[in-house]
C-alpha cells in the first residue's frame, strides 16, 4: 500500500483517535526512511524490521509511550493492506480488537 493511501485511509477511519490520524503517518514516514532511506510503496513491515526501528528510537530517547504508538502505526499500516500481516505480528504484539477504538 502506497504512504498516500494509507495516509487518506486513516484520516478518513472513524476507529482512529485523532492524535493518531496525525501521528501514525508520522510514524510510517520515519520508519520508511529508516527501512529503505526514503519514502517507497509497499513498505516492509515485519516483526523485525519494527523491533529494530523501535530500539533506534529507544537509542535516541524515544520515551516508551512513542515506541508503543510507532509500532502500532506499523502494524495498522501492515494490517490495512495485508489482512494475512494478523499471524506475523501477533508475536511482537496482541491484535486490537476490531471494535475497539484506538486512541
Amino acid at each position: 500500500m502506497s504512504l498516500e493511501k494509507f495516509e487518506m485511509q486513516i484520516g478518513a477511519s472513524t476507529q482512529v483517535g485523532e492524535n493518531d490520524r496525525v501521528w501514525f503517518p508520522r510514524w510510517i514516514r520515519r520508519y520508511a526512511l529508516s527501512v529503505r532511506k526514503g519514502l517507497v510503496n509497499d513498505l516492509p513491515v515485519n516483526r523485525e524490521s519494527t523491533l529494530r526501528f523501535s530500539r533506534t528510537l529507544l537509542e535516541s530517547g524515544a520515551p516508551a509511550w512513542q515506541r508503543w504508538q510507532a509500532s502500532l502505526g506499523n502494524f495498522i499500516y501492515k494490517q490495512t493492506g495485508d489482512v494475512r500481516y494478523r499471524t506475523s505480528f501477533s508475536i511482537a504484539m496482541p491484535l486490537p480488537n476490531p471494535s475497539d477504538k484506538w486512541c
